[in-house]
């Protein structure tokens, strides 16, 4: 038994005997969603863009201020006056809190 007979015989490789396969890729087809549809019809398109830089102590201070005024806004609409009066109080407190994270970078110079 041979065992050079179990093999195939060596073929010269040139540039005629390689086929090219085909590798082009179809994009996905995407779907057009809602903002797609809206930045289509905005007339600017760097008003989409245009990014604000806010100090993180004004940012919390309005957080603060909004949540203080829900919460005052939470109390007046109930009738426990015990509880209407704990969240007056605390509703104004988390608002003054903010007020002045809001103002302290104006107030404070060198902290940020």
């Amino acid at each position: 038994m041979n065992i050079l007979n179990n093999y195939q015989p060596i073929k010269s490789i040139s540039a005629a005997n390689i086929s090219a396969q085909n590798t082009t890729v179809k994009p996905k087809e995407y779907k057009k969603d809602v903002l797609d549809i809206f930045s289509e019809k905005v007339v600017n398109k760097r008003d989409l863009e245009d990014m604000v830089t806010v100090p993180r102590t004004i940012f919390k201070g309005y957080l603060c201020f909004t949540a203080g005024t829900m919460v005052n806004a939470i109390a007046g609409m109930l009738k426990n006056d015990k509880i209407k009066k704990g969240l007056g109080i605390a509703g104004s407190l988390i608002s003054i809190y903010g007020t002045f994270n809001f103002v302290k970078p104006f107030l404070i110079k060198g902290k940020e």
